[in-house]
């Protein structure tokens, strides 16, 4: 057989253009199959180089068949990367080593390499998976399961579940009361569209916890009526899902579970021998019990790799606590000898300055060291090329969002189209790329991209730092990409093409508004027939053969504009939305409206998991009326009661020439030369209802959760041995050390000038506030009150 010394050696030469990997990643990647393994990767570390070549060992020196291994991540995209390189550097190992099998006589590894099939590894997300497996789990005449999108599930649970019973106004005084404690802002829902998100993401909660909902609904307390409807819709979703051979991610994982436990619908899968797990620090409970299970089942080596100080998915069940206690908590499991640690911290994307700043971020308070990994581990280390650059940290704070847009825009207007721009006390200067940089080596990165706030009292909504920038680069002709930046439901061209879709079929707007449907929903809908109307106006090219009016009153009369051509019996309002798009060029050409449009296409195709008529118009009566009231009601509304979101997985393929603009959370897993986090553009006063942004007053409605559900579920108890405010602190330094982690080359800071001023109040953990009210930033400046404090030398900054 093949040592790992000989792995390792063939992999430098074949993979690695003869840089062997560093002696934290051979450890890693070396490790024997048992005892099993947690990787702690930093930032840049190479932890998807270490996974990748770890599976390949598996098959090359373990003699593990590429079928019986499974590699899960996080995310489509890191799925995709995985399988990627495994083909890639796969194909070329298994050649080299199954010519040095046979050149040593070593008949049993050759045979095993010449049946390993370098496209057999199981990779995908977990959900994935979950539905692949699931397709096999069935009893005999079970039809196969169908799943369902997230906005086709919460319009199930909206229109045939929970609407019905948020209308009863004593239940909505009493849901509300309950919902608004797991909003955002933590004020009651806004409209019966929010409600239903809410209450959608408390069940999905229920399920990923692994709640004991009887316990739930029944134990006294406060919201105990609330607590009813809610466990009420929940089994009425579940089994009106179940009844119809659907379901969504929730459902899906905990359906599995249940299967899984069963050893004859078992029998059915191939088992494992390996799993591999990335990104564990974003793991629920429920992903989580599935792990352990088939571990002990199956007796699978198992790795698992991640980052708790890179957790950023709690609010989507992650319990970064699984991670912190893995070792421990997988050994009384599985009854095997304790877990093993490694630790990655070679940084090979950054600069020292930049890894320096995230060292000195991540341990500045000292009320966060209990909640990470213990025991504790070493600082990051700069490793990579990048290292020998010399490029400070950078801030640029500025007295109002305006100027802050003006000087952000004009610094990236010299740095990708002009002679790059000097730093001030350096002899250094920042500047695209001579092998082709563009603006899509920058990213504009935020806690939120919203383009506006929301409106106060009737008032106009504010625009923010998004927004504003948009303009000022927009003068510049650099373009952005910030898909989520606005409502899908307030973008100009889409309220036009929407309201062309209602002018189409519902001339005269009676039918909308016989509809049952929020005023809110009528009043938007009338909004975007308005727009169309405008837009008609203008008579938008090509006006020949036939122009847009021509066409909408065409739709209206159900007359065809080809001679002897009949309208048909039945037709898709797909097909309607593309004929519009002659008239609507950018759809067609700009990346962001693409998105916009995909959007909008996907909540026409997800209606055919509850609509009656699937998206399709008819002619007869009365299938007429029906089929047109269908289409208002179940792909229209939904978009204008704002429930249809941009899909996040095309957010990750950027233009080359547009600035892109990402939470942080969109940017987990990604890099980019040039950094720009705002860390407070809105801050210009201790303003309340901010705070839960930058110093939180009180436990996030994530964390509040938590600790209500604590009672009822087993994880509640490991949760909880950090207070929720301490969480909610936690959550906002992991995000930011995230945000501070992706530049490669050049990070900068924004925000209001206000947050540097010595008797500033604003506190910010962006800012290196502490949890107990220091602030090392003034603590630490050599001569108060003559620099502002972002200037002190052991931080780091230097001010633009």
């Amino acid at each position: 057989m093949v040592s790992s010394n000989d792995y390792i050696a063939g992999v430098t030469q074949l993979v690695l253009s003869g840089n062997p990997p560093n002696e934290q990643q051979i450890q890693s990647i070396s490790h024997a199959m048992a005892p099993d393994l947690m990787i702690v990767a930093g930032p840049g570390s190479g932890k998807t180089t270490v996974l990748v070549l770890r599976a390949l060992k598996h098959v090359i020196v373990d003699g593990v068949l590429p079928e019986h291994i499974v590699i899960t991540t996080f995310t489509k995209k890191a799925a995709a990367e995985i399988r990627s390189r495994l083909i890639t550097w796969g194909i070329p190992l298994f050649k080299y080593f199954r010519e040095l099998s046979s050149s040593r006589n070593d008949s049993v590894l050759a045979r095993h390499l010449s049946i390993s099939d370098v496209n057999g590894f199981i990779t995908g997300t977990l959900d994935s998976l979950c539905e692949q497996w699931m397709g096999r789990m069935r009893r005999q005449g079970e039809i196969p399961p169908v799943m369902l999108e997230a906005f086709a599930a919460k319009q199930i649970f909206s229109r045939q579940v929970f609407g019905a019973k948020y209308q009863d106004e004593k239940n909505q005084r009493v849901l509300n009361d309950y919902l608004a404690r797991y909003t955002w802002e933590q004020q009651p829902p806004f409209t019966q569209g929010e409600a239903v998100d809410v209450a959608k993401g408390i069940i999905d909660r229920l399920v990923q916890d692994r709640t004991d909902i009887d316990r739930f609904a029944q134990s006294k307390g406060t919201h105990l009526a609330a607590r009813q409807l809610i466990a009420q819709s929940l089994r009425e979703l579940h089994d009106l899902m179940r009844s119809r051979g659907q379901l969504d991610f929730a459902l899906l994982e905990s359906e599995f579970l249940r299967k899984c436990e069963d050893p004859v619908l078992r029998a059915k899968l191939e088992l494992p021998k390996v799993l591999l797990i990335d990104e564990y620090q974003d793991t629920n409970p429920l992903q989580e019990a599935i792990y352990f299970l088939l571990a002990k089942t199956c007796q699978a080596a198992v790795t698992i790799v991640g980052d708790d100080d890179q957790a950023l998915y709690r609010f989507r069940g992650a319990t970064v606590e699984l991670f912190r206690d893995f070792r421990q908590r997988f050994a009384a499991y599985t009854g095997r000898a304790m877990v093993e640690s490694r630790y990655l911290i070679d940084n090979y994307r950054s600069t020292k300055a930049i890894v320096g700043f995230c060292n000195r971020f991540i341990a500045n308070d000292p009320n966060f060291k209990p909640a990470r990994v213990d025991p504790p581990k070493p600082e990051i280390v700069a490793s990579g090329a990048n290292r020998h650059k010399d490029m400070p940290v950078l801030g640029m704070f500025r007295s109002s969002p305006d100027e802050l847009g003006r000087d952000v825009a004009a610094l990236l207007h010299d740095v990708f189209r002009g002679n790059g721009r000097s730093i001030p006390g350096t002899t250094l200067r920042l500047r695209a790329s001579a092998q082709g940089g563009d603006l899509a080596d920058a990213v504009f990165m935020a806690h939120s991209v919203a383009e506006f706030g929301r409106p106060v009292f009737g008032n106009p909504a504010k625009a923010r730092i998004p927004w504003l920038l948009r303009q000022e680069l927009g003068r510049r002709s650099i373009p952005v990409f910030n898909p989520r930046g606005r409502a899908l439901k307030d973008i100009p061209e889409v309220s036009q093409l929407l309201g062309l879709v209602c002018l189409c079929i519902d001339p005269a707007g009676d039918r909308i508004l016989n509809l049952r449907v929020t005023g809110d929903t009528k009043r938007q809908i009338a909004t975007w027939r308005t727009d169309a109307t405008a837009f008609i106006a203008i008579k938008p090219a090509p006006n020949a053969p036939h122009g847009l009016g021509s066409f909408v009153n065409a739709w209206q009369k159900g007359r065809a504009q080809v001679p002897d051509m009949k309208w048909p019996r039945e037709w898709p309002v797909l097909d309607l939305l593309y004929k519009l798009l002659a008239w609507m060029p950018q759809f067609q050409h700009l990346p962001e409206y693409q998105v916009y449009l995909e959007a909008v296409t996907r909540s026409v195709t997800q209606a055919t998991g509850f609509s009656p008529y699937q998206g399709r118009i008819m002619r007869e009566a009365p299938h007429a009326e029906r089929s047109r009231e269908s289409v208002l009601r179940d792909i229209l509304a939904p978009i204008a009661q704002n429930v249809v979101d941009v899909d996040e997985e095309l957010l990750t393929h950027l233009p080359r020439n547009h600035l892109n603009m990402m939470t942080i959370h969109q940017s987990k897993g990604l890099e980019f030369p040039l950094v720009i986090v705002d860390v407070g553009a809105d801050f210009k006063g201790d303003y309340p209802k901010a705070r839960f942004k930058r110093f939180p007053e009180s436990p996030s409605n994530v964390t509040r959760s938590e600790d209500d559900l604590a009672p009822y579920t087993e994880v509640g108890s490991l949760r909880t041995r950090r207070t929720a405010i301490d969480r909610t602190f936690e959550d906002l330094i992991r995000l930011y050390y995230v945000a501070y982690s992706r530049p490669q080359t050049a990070l900068l800071l924004v925000g209001h000038t206000n947050l540097l001023a010595y008797t500033c109040k604003i506190k910010n953990i962006a800012t290196f506030w502490q949890q107990g009210g220091l602030w090392p930033w003034r603590a630490n400046t050599p001569v108060p009150g003559k620099r502002p404090p972002a200037s002190v030398a052991n931080i780091g900054i230097v001010e633009i």
